[in-house]
């Protein structure tokens, strides 16, 4: 659960400074209403994510409910998500609370996370977010009660650019850390980290506002992206060696991304993703291992997706069917979105 709390922190973060769009001068007009995934094999017997997004009588992004299940052999795992929205009379989002309960045949987590949001001149200036969790190990009965504190700042110069983003943290159980990450012209230039008082350390690489390269102890990760910046493979090198890669193709049709709503949020910033666009439907996706005699394999990683559009030109659907891990793997993730030009919405 400890992973998935970051992850949250992570995603929140990072969703004002991943966008190709500026909320501030832009309406929505398209907006996601539900993704239902549905998958089997691939080392698991079923698995279902089902993501719904609310809307109130502005429009406005009120609530997001994620069901989850997996099942694998001896296993089911469940997860329920509800994040609810507020709004000042100007139409910025203020705050955010979200409820996760997750359960398994091992353990139960619960997760509170609430979120201030704050304003100057209109852009989104600072976030506080809080995070407390409860674990329950079944078989020993332990219990574990971690929380998380985050703030993030935002500087940004005369035009409105972003220049600079600051992420303050304290855990219960990890101290304090922080990173910087400096942009010019709304693209990533540098990012620095810092563990407690330990020194600033630089484990990543920029161009042109995307990261290329990033280091975490003996191993490094390549990132390279194609003519219209779409991440199309990324390589991973242990002790100086490459171990293997992933490797994705694209199509050049709208994706979901470009109708989720929390892209349109009044007042937060614009800025370039750091791993490429997400503007377009993957394809193919490909991982493959370096053999010690130098070659790869990429059949125990394979697998392809198949899209239907509607008349916006966003997919309805998309079909996946390969190989994920070494077995057979098959599913299908449905849309549904709402018109918000339409009256009576």
């Amino acid at each position: 659960m400890k992973k998935i709390v970051i992850f949250i922190s992570s995603l929140l973060f990072f969703a004002g400074c991943s966008k190709g769009v500026d909320p501030e001068n832009e309406t929505p007009a398209y907006v996601l209403t539900s993704s239902v995934l549905t998958s089997t094999g691939g080392g698991w017997i079923s698995n279902s994510y089902a993501t719904n997004y609310e809307y109130n009588a502005n429009n406005q992004l009120f609530r997001t409910i994620v069901n989850s299940t997996s099942k694998s052999s001896g296993d089911e795992s469940n997860g329920l998500s509800t994040t609810i929205y507020t709004y000042n009379k100007d139409g910025f989002v203020t705050g955010s609370k979200t409820d996760m309960t997750y359960s398994s045949k091992d353990m139960r987590d619960i997760s509170t996370t609430t979120t201030e949001y704050s304003y100057q001149k209109e852009r989104l200036s600072q976030q506080i977010q809080n995070n407390t969790y409860d674990r329950t190990t079944f078989s020993t009965g332990k219990k574990e009660v971690s929380t998380y504190k985050t703030t993030t700042s935002y500087m940004y110069d005369s035009k409105g650019n972003l220049t600079k983003i600051t992420v303050e943290g304290s855990t219960s159980s990890n101290g304090t850390y922080k990173s910087t990450t400096f942009l010019s012209d709304g693209k990533i230039t540098k990012r620095t980290y810092q563990s407690g008082n330990g020194p600033e350390t630089e484990n990543e690489t920029f161009s042109n506002g995307f990261l290329i390269q990033d280091k975490n102890g003996t191993s490094t990760n390549f990132y390279k992206y194609d003519g219209v910046n779409r991440l199309i493979k990324t390589e991973r090198w242990e002790s100086g060696k490459q171990y293997s890669y992933t490797a994705q193709t694209f199509d050049s049709q709208k994706s979901v991304y470009l109708a989720t709503p929390t892209n349109f949020f009044k007042g937060w910033p614009k800025a370039t993703s750091e791993r490429g666009t997400a503007s377009n439907n993957v394809l193919n996706t490909r991982i493959g291992y370096i053999q010690p005699n130098g070659t790869s394999s990429e059949a125990d990683h394979n697998y392809t997706n198949v899209y239907q559009f509607n008349e916006k030109g966003f997919p309805l659907k998309k079909t996946y069917s390969g190989k994920w891990n070494a077995a057979n793997y098959s599913g299908e993730e449905v849309y549904t979105y709402r018109d918000l030009t339409e009256k009576n919405n």
